[in-house]
């Protein structure tokens, strides 16, 4: 049964797993205007930012559209190229460029954190940003967690952290001396406790 708005569970499903089908990727490309990857919004970091959001909000499934860049035949429609390269990580030639290599460092969080994110949930006020253009939020899982971090503006961001140590011993801030930096609109996800072989990565 569909949802009526994204990330939401459906009422007669409440523990159903958060999807995303069909992450955008790109654009297809008209005869005589711009090409895929000339479109706003279709670069590696709006990508980036897409994908760690949605696992910001708890989506433990998604596909990406398009994944591999191709090409239209006799179906395609009127008015578009016959090149179906969408801006796409894996280019319709074969090449690799900045957003298959996001995609791919993407997917080795994953392959790290992916346990652990399957059962995380958002914990209020687990962290606090000194820069009021920037989203801070935090998802726990036990004594792990990690914090996303979001770039709500064109400007670069200059700021500290507060975090609330999921392990129960306090708050602590980041960094000790001067300031953290994020570029414009950019987001990243940082470890704050998390299991490892004989340890923890801190």
């Amino acid at each position: 049964m569909p949802c009526s708005r994204a990330f939401a569970r459906c009422a007669d499903e409440p523990d159903a797993t958060l999807t995303v089908a069909e992450l955008g990727t790109g654009y297809y490309s008209k005869v005589a205007g711009k090409l895929a990857e000339d479109e706003e919004g279709a670069d590696a970091s709006e990508l980036n930012a897409l994908t760690k959001t949605i696992i910001e909000q708890g989506v433990t499934y998604f596909n990406y559209y398009l994944g591999v860049g191709g090409t239209n035949r006799d179906w395609a429609a009127k008015g578009v190229t016959t090149t179906y390269d969408f801006a796409a990580p894996l280019r319709e030639g074969g090449g690799l460029w900045d957003k298959y290599y996001e995609v791919r460092a993407i997917g080795a969080l994953l392959g790290m954190f992916g346990p652990m994110l399957t059962r995380a949930e958002p914990r209020a006020a687990g962290v606090h940003s000194t820069h009021p253009d920037l989203s801070a939020t935090q998802r726990t899982n036990g004594d792990a967690a990690l914090v996303f971090l979001r770039a709500n503006t064109e400007a670069e961001h200059h700021f500290r952290l507060s975090i609330h140590d999921p392990a129960g011993s306090g708050i602590f801030n980041i960094p000790r001396q001067g300031d953290l930096t994020l570029g414009p609109r950019a987001m990243k996800i940082l470890p704050v406790l998390i299991p490892i072989p004989d340890g923890q990565l801190r």
